[in-house]
C-alpha cells in the first residue's frame, strides 16, 4: 500500500484509473477520426472525474470550499491532469499513481503556507508600521 501523507486512497478513484488505463490499452492508433475524438472525450471524462475524486484531507476537490481550492490547488491543476494523463497511459501501478498525486498535493500545500507566511510577514510589518505611525 502507497504511503500517503496528504490524500486518501479511494475506491472511486481506483474505479476510474483501471478504466482509464483501459481505454488507452484497448485504443487502437491510427482509428478513424471520430474515433479519435470518443477516446479524448472518454479520456477527459475519467481524468475529470478521477481529478475532483482526490480526497485532500477528508475533503474531496469537488466539495472543497472555493476559496480553499483557489489558494491552494487551482495553480496545479495542469501538473495533476498530466500526471493523470501520463500515469494511465504508461500504466502506472495504482499505488504508484497515488504517490505520484500525492506529491504534487504535497508541493501544492507547502507552496501555500510559503504564501499564508509571507502574507503574515506583510501584515506583521504593516501593523508595526501602523504603532510607529501613532506614536
Amino acid at each position: 500500500m502507497a504511503k500517503l501523507k496528504h490524500i486518501q486512497q479511494d475506491t472511486n478513484i481506483e474505479s476510474y484509473y483501471i478504466t482509464l488505463c483501459d481505454v488507452y490499452f484497448y485504443h487502437l492508433p491510427g482509428e478513424s477520426e471520430k474515433e479519435e475524438q470518443r477516446l479524448e472525450a472518454a479520456v477527459e471524462t475519467l481524468s475529470s472525474l478521477i481529478y475532483h475524486a482526490i480526497s485532500i484531507d477528508g475533503t474531496t476537490i469537488r466539495e472543497m470550499d472555493n476559496s480553499r481550492y483557489e489558494k491552494e490547488y487551482k495553480r496545479f491543476y495542469t501538473d495533476i491532469m498530466r500526471a493523470i494523463r501520463e500515469c494511465s497511459q504508461n500504466e502506472v501501478d495504482f499505488g504508484e499513481f497515488l504517490e505520484i498525486l500525492d506529491e504534487i498535493i504535497s508541493a501544492a500545500i507547502l507552496l501555500a503556507n510559503a504564501f499564508e507566511k509571507i502574507d503574515k510577514v506583510k501584515e506583521e510589518a504593516a501593523q508595526e508600521n501602523e504603532e510607529e505611525e501613532e506614536e
